[in-house]
């Protein structure tokens, strides 16, 4: 668990890395939707969403409360499946990212 951990750290903090000044908590609308395709963005549509999941789950795993682990990621997936269908609603209207990101996973690379 530890390992896994410490690699949704160092995913976390290659994402913030190519996003840079556009990481932000909320869906902005942009007239000129600037479109990140570095980093792990090369390979899926929503790495930080990845990060989040892994830390809500792996966290209370390490500290053995594997109830807070499962309870917590359902929680989780129903607040991230809502966000993330808003944000590709709004994305999809951005040309340049449909050509960007049609053809790549939303969390893992090959399957979804």
């Amino acid at each position: 668990m530890a390992a896994l951990w410490v690699a949704a750290l160092a995913l976390r903090v290659w994402t913030l890395r190519a996003l840079g000044r556009l990481w932000h908590v909320q869906v902005i609308h942009r007239e000129h939707q600037p479109i990140v395709t570095a980093g792990p963005y090369r390979f899926i549509r929503h790495p930080n969403y990845v990060v989040v999941f892994a830390e809500i789950a792996v966290v209370p795993l390490l500290l053995g409360a594997y109830g807070t682990a499962l309870l917590g990621s359902l929680a989780n997936a129903v607040v991230l499946a809502g966000r993330i269908r808003r944000e590709e609603a709004y994305l999809h209207t951005v040309p340049a990212w449909r050509r960007a990101f049609a053809h790549k996973a939303r969390f893992v690379p090959g399957l979804f």
